[in-house]
């Protein structure tokens, strides 16, 4: 096993910080510095394993660095809005110069519902229902004498089938 320079373990901690897998790891460390690291080497910087063996400053840049990737999605491309309808517009060009309507209309819809927000959870539904709505505003003693009254009625009504036949 070769002895890194602080270059590498950092590359290294930022990789593994970033969900990047072992074998992928080695490989563009050896690729790109042209230093042989195996996986079970790289694997030893990872402070999530018990082989960890890096030190304390190595498990600081690596939460800090992990923190930073799971949190900030800003210099990734395709988490904004305004990319997405760009590629989609690109897309919905092709599909409409091959002639293809199907893929067209596809693509179309998911435009759609990526302006009207069905794909984000800031999406709000709104009541039509009028029961649904006055249920909401009741209390919750009101809410089971509601409901009770709905299992007597339906009680009542089974019952009365019953003495029918």
């Amino acid at each position: 096993m070769a002895n890194l320079p602080e270059e590498l373990k950092h590359e290294i901690i930022l990789k593994l910080a970033r969900y990047e897998g072992y074998s992928n790891i080695a490989r563009s460390i050896s690729t790109e510095y042209d230093v042989a690291v195996t996986r079970f080497q790289v694997r030893s910087y990872d402070p999530t394993k018990p082989t960890f063996a890096a030190g304390d400053k190595w498990r600081a840049i690596f939460t800090r660095e992990r923190h930073k990737y799971i949190t900030d999605t800003s210099d990734i491309p395709i988490s904004h809005q305004a990319y997405r309808l760009n590629l989609l517009q690109r897309m919905l060009d092709k599909a409409m110069e091959a002639r293809n309507f199907v893929l067209a209309c596809k693509i179309v819809e998911q435009a759609a519902k990526e302006v009207g927000g069905a794909l984000t959870k800031d999406r709000t539904e709104t009541l039509h229902d009028e029961r649904v709505a006055s249920y909401l505003s009741m209390t919750p003693e009101e809410r089971r004498e509601q409901v009770t009254n709905i299992f007597r009625t339906a009680l009542n009504a089974d019952n009365e089938k019953k003495t029918e036949h």
